[in-house]
């Protein structure tokens, strides 16, 4: 697997289609919210798009780069309520998701999450999946000015495990949020959620691609 994933001293984890297959009930509320908005776009549109990141930064893609940010962080905010209403009872871990942190915890390693979402998204899906035991450090899009695929997020969640970047390790399910992690000096490890491991395995930085967390390739983790 190669030095780079040898024992690292800390763990940061994409939390949307990485740890939990969010995407399609988030690609809902951005349909419902561009229709309301006067755009009308398919799961298929919203895929072409490639938009990652923050929703602000989204809903000016989306509506009009010539938006202000202060129109835009409203409708972002509209958009994250109504995946919150349709995402209530409807979130499941990735499989193996749960086992597999409660492994790594267990073995000692520092857990972080370097997540697009923001806050009220995070502290939601972390409720809902009881996932907040897990980690240390939870670092949201409200936190960096630029949000992925530039290294900010990465860079501070490591800032704030008090971990080097180059010895951490990223799972990531999103072509941005890859290009992020390697931007900030991390291997990746990719996750097949939202693309086919075909169109992951040969980005930069990407060191395997796994479709869950039964990947046997993960019992590299071991003390």
């Amino acid at each position: 697997m190669g030095s780079k994933l040898d024992r690292p001293e800390a763990i940061i984890f994409d939390f949307d289609g990485t740890l939990t297959d969010t995407m399609p009930l988030h690609i809902e509320a951005w349909i419902a919210l561009l229709h309301d908005n006067g755009l009308d776009i398919t799961v298929d549109d919203y895929w072409a798009s490639g938009v990652a990141g923050r929703a602000d930064d989204a809903v000016m893609h989306f509506l009009g780069k010539g938006m202000g940010r202060e129109q835009a962080a409203i409708l972002a905010d509209q958009k994250e309520f109504l995946y919150r209403v349709i995402a209530r009872g409807r979130l499941t871990p990735v499989k193996s998701a749960i086992e597999f942190l409660t492994r790594l915890r267990e073995q000692g390693y520092r857990l972080g999450m370097a997540t697009s979402s923001g806050a009220r998204n995070v502290a939601f899906q972390l409720a809902e999946l009881d996932m907040a035991r897990f980690f240390e450090v939870v670092v949201t899009a409200d936190e960096v000015k630029h949000g992925k695929p530039a290294p900010d997020i990465f860079l501070l969640t490591a800032q704030k495990l008090g971990v080097d970047p180059a010895r951490c390790v990223a799972f990531e399910d999103s072509r941005p949020g890859i290009a992020s992690a390697h931007r900030a000096g991390m291997p990746v490890i990719a996750v097949s959620t939202a693309h086919p491991a075909s169109e992951l395995a040969d980005r930069p930085g990407v060191e395997f691609v796994i479709e869950d967390f039964d990947d046997e390739r993960l019992g590299l983790f071991q003390p």
